[in-house]
């Protein structure tokens, strides 16, 4: 079986089992130093791969590195797993910190502005509805019985308009409500990314 070996941060081989055994009996490999199979996908210990057929205790003697596998070797994956996670919680924290500060400012623009933006022209319609009702019973209160006939009509016509007018006018209110709240859940949603993507960033080396 074939095997590659982690050592001193550089990956080599393939190496034959009895190849590893004869280094690791001299000294020249050491049982901390790690290995894979081919096939498999963990790395392990050398002396967890070769349990039983190393001596023990044994003296490993300081030796350069064994020497790198020609051009184009194809290898195993090195452990670099931690590395390559590090950088995409970096990416992620930055793309999480741009958004949330977008959905926040955005949100946030929505809420301030739906006030004055949102445009409702049925609510001054209302507005004189009910000035003409006012009007109108004072002008009725204030009439013979000859005249109130015609003003009793007009007042009927007139508070029929204004319950037409004044229902419109608060769908008109309650739609601007709306985007005032959508608004104010953007920025807030916003805002919590922002936060959790602030301290992804920081603990990227955690």
């Amino acid at each position: 079986m074939q095997l590659y070996i982690y050592r001193n941060n550089e990956q080599t081989g393939p190496f034959d089992e009895e190849s590893v055994l004869s280094q690791l009996r001299s000294g020249a490999l050491s049982p901390d130093d790690l290995g894979i199979r081919q096939g498999e996908t963990k790395w392990s210990s050398l002396g967890d791969l070769f349990a039983g057929r190393i001596p023990e205790p044994t003296l490993f003697a300081s030796v350069p590195p064994i020497p790198t596998a020609a051009a184009g070797q194809a290898f195993a994956t090195a452990p670099t797993a931690k590395k390559s996670a590090g950088g995409c919680r970096l990416a992620l924290g930055w793309m999480m910190l741009v958004f949330g500060l977008l959905m926040f400012l955005g949100g946030l623009s929505v809420t301030l502005s739906a006030p004055y933006l949102y445009y409702m022209p049925l609510c001054p319609i209302a507005e004189r509805d009910y000035a003409t009702i006012e009007d109108l019973k004072k002008k009725y209160d204030a009439a013979d019985e000859y005249d109130k006939d015609g003003l009793r009509y007009e007042l009927e016509q007139a508070i029929d308009s204004y319950d037409s007018s004044s229902r419109m006018c608060a769908d008109e209110r309650a739609t601007r409500q709306l985007f005032m709240i959508g608004g104010g859940a953007v920025a807030a949603a916003g805002f919590l990314m922002a936060v959790i993507g602030f301290f992804v960033r920081r603990v990227r080396r955690a």
